[in-house]
């Protein structure tokens, strides 16, 4: 009989929230502000980076990195209200933030239940 409990041990990023599975970890500089988020990979026994946001405060220059596809979601410069903000935060929030998903929860061959309902 299989446990709830798994005997690993790996270092996890002091994080400032966490969405389903995935662990947010924000670093505020006086030059840039980094966002990271990762999810644990239980086949490799550690924590990897799926998403990466870089943001050079004084210029706007931003770009949003999607490690699992190994792709850039975004790179240019965001335009910056008169306090230093994204003036478009909602829209680079959902770049960054959205569809995050891991590669490790669904193996290439699975057993998929499905029923079918009598009328």
């Amino acid at each position: 009989m299989a446990s709830g409990f798994q005997k690993m041990q790996f270092e996890i990023p002091k994080y400032t929230e966490i969405r389903q599975k995935a662990m947010l970890t924000i670093e505020e500089e006086n030059t840039y502000q980094i966002k990271k988020i990762y999810q644990i990979n239980h086949e490799k026994e550690c924590v990897e980076e799926v998403r990466s946001w870089k943001l050079q405060k004084a210029t706007g220059a931003l770009e949003i990195w999607n490690a699992l596809d190994d792709q850039s979601l975004f790179a240019g410069i965001a335009l910056l209200n008169k306090d230093g903000s994204l003036a478009n935060k909602e829209y680079y929030d959902i770049l960054f933030l959205d569809d995050i998903y891991s590669r490790i929860d669904c193996p290439g061959e699975m057993t998929v239940n499905t029923w079918i309902a009598e009328n």
